[in-house]
């Protein structure tokens, strides 16, 4: 048995990944997203280590690194706002999928596949 018997073929994941690739808007958009998060990671980084400089932090410690760590309260404050943040925009970029394909008049068609309503869904919040 070949492992790609038990991988499951996904084609309307397929499919939209194929659709979003060939769009320009894609790119920007995960460029721009991905421009934010570094402004805000560099800023909250820049201050932290200016924090650490003004307390005297690893200052005669013996420390060879004294901003060892510094990531820590970056990676604890950033990962709840992107835990919320995909929690607040997924419902409304799915929606806007299968929107899309009732006005493609393509709904119909999934809906006659072997593709359970469920794994429709699924597939479309893979693909975004």
């Amino acid at each position: 048995m070949s492992i790609f018997g038990i991988i499951p073929e996904l084609p309307l994941l397929r499919r939209e990944l194929t659709e979003l690739s060939s769009r320009r808007r894609t790119y920007v958009i995960r460029f721009v997203g991905a421009i934010i998060v570094l402004t805000v990671v560099m800023l909250y980084y820049r201050s932290h280590v200016a924090n650490l400089q003004s307390s005297g932090f690893g200052v005669g410690s013996g420390n060879p690194n004294p901003f060892q760590g510094a990531g820590a309260p970056i990676f604890k404050g950033i990962v709840p706002l992107l835990f919320y943040s995909v929690q607040l925009l997924m419902p409304a970029l799915i929606c806007g999928s299968i929107t899309l394909e009732k006005e493609r008049n393509t709904i119909g068609t999934l809906f006659v596949t072997r593709l359970s309503p469920m794994t429709i869904v699924l597939e479309k919040l893979g693909s975004r």
